[in-house]
């Protein structure tokens, strides 16, 4: 690979990671400050060329601003490359090291994000009573797949673990090799699920299996004599940077420190290590609804003859309401402090007040008059 291609491939990777609007936890992505200039830039650039693109005003999953985003990126970073060649400070063992480490770390940055999201089952969560009571063929495919990583904690935590693996070699000299194989099969594995199914995160994940194969690409040489030319392998050594020994590995420490920090921060902030066992909100689960059905649909603000089969409880406070033909409509909602009760955020602002004695009941206002529904709690 040559000096002016490396430049820019780390300026193409450096300008993608640090321009898209990641969640963090322990501080705020720089990209949710100036995200609005790329894309104002971008839709300035898209109406001259007369492309015409449904721009939504944010940088998310695989959304078209997104998409022409990454583009973008791939245009400008031979203009920022272009000055960088003349500088004499960067050297080519300088511009090596930096290329090596740049892609090994982002890589591991997002391998080890996700995969302790897996591990404590952030990511994959345990399928909430409204998708369980949902007929298989009205359901997306991508909730379909969501919904079965799901319910199960061991495939979850195994997926987990070894992309927490793959993150962890990357980190060393000595194991960045094997990091980036694991990190190729991983990443390839979780591209075709997301082609496949429809989940969009496809432009991240194939980022992701770029870095990998950018790693890769470093150790071709000794790679193609052991597994395919069957030769003894020479390894080349990685380039050095002349810094402090000391310094340096300061710095190796702290970001390895912030990585795992950052990974592991909503678990640890909420004691949150097995999603699956955290406790849930209060009403939470699925309801057949019995008796006056159709007076709960009024209060609701549904339309007139609407039968109410089932309701649930959102655990992310949605109220949501299954109709006789399998229709699906939530209204978010807040508790009211003290009682056993939730107020919707709908017009009416309908209030819910449940009752468990001698059976759980749903009570609610009707022109003035307290109405009640039986509900009968189902399993999930």
């Amino acid at each position: 690979m040559t000096r002016a291609l490396k430049i820019n491939v780390l300026v193409f990777v450096l300008l993608f990671t640090l321009t898209l609007p990641f969640p963090l936890h322990f501080i705020q992505h720089p990209a949710f400050s100036y995200e609005h200039i790329f894309i104002w830039l971008e839709q300035g650039i898209c109406s001259v060329i007369g492309f015409n693109c449904d721009f939504q005003g944010h940088l998310y999953s695989d959304s078209p601003d997104l998409l022409v985003h990454t583009f973008f990126l791939v245009l400008i970073s031979p203009l920022i490359s272009w000055p960088l060649l003349k500088i004499r400070w960067l050297s080519p063992e300088l511009l090596n090291k930096l290329y090596l480490l740049v892609c090994s770390y982002t890589l591991a940055f997002f391998l080890m994000k996700y995969g302790f999201d897996k591990v404590f089952k952030h990511q994959f969560y345990s399928p909430e009573p409204n998708i369980l009571h949902t007929p298989f063929g009205k359901l997306d495919k991508d909730i379909l797949y969501w919904s079965v990583m799901g319910k199960s904690y061991s495939y979850s935590l195994f997926s987990g673990l070894l992309e927490v693996l793959a993150g962890m070699l990357l980190f060393f000299r000595k194991t960045r090799k094997l990091g980036a194989l694991l990190s190729f099969g991983v990443m390839l594995h979780v591209l075709m699920i997301n082609f496949a199914y429809g989940i969009e995160v496809k432009i991240l994940s194939s980022f992701l299996l770029l870095l990998s194969l950018l790693i890769l690409l470093w150790y071709r040489r000794e790679l193609l004599a052991f597994f395919i030319r069957e030769n003894a392998v020479i390894c080349r050594p990685e380039p050095e940077i002349s810094l402090n020994f000391r310094l340096k590995r300061l710095i190796r420490f702290t970001l390895i420190f912030y990585i795992f920090f950052e990974s592991t921060f909503l678990a640890f902030s909420t004691a949150n290590f097995n999603d699956d066992n955290y406790p849930r909100p209060k009403f939470h689960g699925a309801y057949a609804v019995n008796g006056e059905h159709m007076l709960l649909a009024k209060e609701l603000g549904l339309k007139q003859g609407t039968e109410i089969k089932r309701i649930f409880i959102h655990r992310q406070a949605y109220f949501i309401v299954q109709t006789a033909e399998d229709r699906f409509i939530d209204f978010a909602f807040r508790y009211l402090p003290g009682k056993n009760g939730i107020q919707l955020r709908n017009p009416q602002k309908t209030e819910l007040y449940f009752q468990q004695n001698p059976g759980l009941k749903l009570e609610f206002q009707y022109h003035n008059n307290k109405q009640r529904v039986s509900l009968n709690k189902l399993a999930f």
